[in-house]
């Protein structure tokens, strides 16, 4: 990575973008924060690409090229850049970058404890570890699987439960106040994995919120831009939210 690195450097496909270094504390984990002091480069590309609903990154400068990753993404150097060999997981077709994160983008194996005993947990893991603890509240959507959750929410929840050397948050789903929604193709919506869900959920120490969203046909449920046709939905969709914000809040 580091020759493709320098390689880059010396064909001028890198530009650095000056930095400065401060400290910053966020419910007891510090971050450092690199504020650039000037993005030109960066708003001359954005603007040359104006208008145009493609990824950003895409198609790449064959010199950033690191390696594939999955037949999804890609894995690129930043371009504009504030420290040194800073790498890029890209996504291969558009997607917005108002697009809510998804377990998809976490891929983890099938947890097995002769797994972790072997290999530790996975990097993958770590990550979605990592976003938990650094946010108060989370909002958990399902779609009814059998009656029941998804294998890839379950499977995750599995993983990221464990203890890991690798982090020091500890048990990241402890008294973490939690909305819960869910979906399926036909008219109940999936109220039947709402149970299971929040027993799920309380059992790894969440605490859910009053209430919840069901989404009935989910398949033509939403706009192109992503919004719940139905205002009413939307609309109960927006005092969830405002339930678990308050339960958020200091007593």
């Amino acid at each position: 990575m580091r020759a493709r690195s320098q390689r880059a450097w010396e064909r001028g496909a890198l530009e650095r973008i000056p930095a400065e270094i401060e400290m910053i504390e966020d419910c007891g984990v510090e971050f450092l924060v690199r504020v650039a002091a000037g993005v030109r480069a960066v708003q001359r590309a954005h603007a040359a690409r104006a208008g145009e609903r493609t990824n950003p990154f895409l198609p790449y400068d064959e010199d950033l090229f690191v390696a594939d990753v999955s037949e999804t993404h890609v894995c690129l150097l930043n371009k504009f850049n504030v420290v040194d060999d800073h790498l890029l997981i890209v996504t291969r077709a558009f997607e917005s970058q108002e697009d809510p994160l998804r377990l998809a983008d976490f891929e983890a194996p099938l947890y097995n404890a002769d797994l972790e005993d072997g290999a530790g947990i996975p990097q993958s893991v770590l990550d979605f570890r990592r976003l938990v603890a650094t946010h108060h509240v989370l909002m958990t959507a399902t779609p009814e699987y059998n009656g029941f959750v998804t294998p890839l929410l379950l499977n995750m929840l599995c993983w990221a439960s464990r203890p890991s050397p690798g982090d020091d948050f500890g048990s990241v789903f402890q008294a973490r106040p939690v909305a819960l929604m869910a979906s399926s193709p036909g008219r109940l919506g999936g109220v039947r994995v709402i149970p299971r869900l929040r027993d799920v959920l309380a059992e790894l120490g969440m605490v859910p919120v009053p209430g919840f969203v069901t989404v009935p046909a989910a398949a033509s449920a939403f706009t192109s831009r992503g919004r719940l046709a139905d205002a009413t939905a939307e609309a109960g969709l927006v005092a969830l939210a405002d339930r678990l914000l308050d339960a958020s809040r200091p007593r």
